[in-house]
């Protein structure tokens, strides 16, 4: 599905001679915003919906040096299916197109791209479960992948200087407790495995506990480091793999 009802509004010149580098891209709700370090002022770059009157949000973006950006988010169609989307941008934000559609998604909550170019997503399915999504061709084609089947959510996605990618969030067993998630990829995304899971020591879902977020270092170290947030009493927490 490849529908596109949105306005884009110019990015003034003193903004767009600037590489990514000096480039802040702010995704809020439906809308992607621009400027400069250098600016004081902001400028709407995306105001999209699937649907004009229906909902659409932006939860995830991503940008590299040479004015490549992709967000991503959940729409509705004209019937109240939602879908995951991918937005891709190759001129540093000043136009927009959608690259990847999947109908019965929340969100595609999240979207990185790694040091080796590959554009991973993650989002929560509506029928339980997690969804990743993986481009090696700068998101002119997409391999969608079963994460996870079960009750949660991915949050946060990134992959290392390794090759290797991590998606993480939460998850919620048949006892109705929370754990913090975490699935690996070795192959590039096209299998997953579970390598943390720890229940949330606030136990229950009237607390949430949540995988909150990840980062690679782009350096030589290949381990990246995991933000752990508990909401409950526990104080927040960080991990990496050994």
């Amino acid at each position: 599905m490849q529908t596109n009802h949105h306005k884009t509004k110019k990015i003034p010149a003193s903004i767009m001679k600037h590489s990514l580098l000096s480039t802040v891209v702010l995704a809020a709700t439906s809308f992607l915003t621009t400027s400069a370090f250098a600016q004081s002022t902001w400028e709407w770059v995306d105001d999209y919906q699937l649907v004009p009157g229906k909902v659409a949000g932006v939860t995830g973006v991503a940008a590299v040096d040479n004015g490549v950006v992709f967000s991503s988010g959940g729409a509705e169609d004209a019937s109240g299916v939602r879908y995951g989307f991918v937005r891709r941008s190759l001129d540093a934000g000043l136009s927009w197109l959608n690259v990847l559609d999947i109908p019965g998604i929340a969100q595609l909550a999240a979207v990185t791209i790694g040091p080796s170019g590959r554009v991973h997503v993650a989002g929560p399915s509506l029928a339980n479960g997690w969804v990743t999504a993986v481009s090696d061709n700068g998101g002119s084609s997409w391999a969608v992948v079963n994460a996870w089947a079960g009750a949660g959510s991915p949050l946060a996605v990134v992959e290392d200087v390794a090759g290797r990618a991590f998606v993480g969030g939460y998850i919620i067993d048949t006892n109705k407790r929370w754990h913090f998630f975490i699935r690996r990829s070795l192959d590039g995304g096209a299998t997953w495995t579970t390598v943390q899971d720890l229940v949330s020591p606030s136990g229950n879902s009237s607390v949430p506990a949540k995988l909150s977020s990840i980062s690679a270092k782009r350096g030589s170290s290949p381990r990246p480091a995991i933000a752990i947030t508990d909401t409950g009493s526990s104080p927040n927490r960080v991990t990496r793999p050994r």
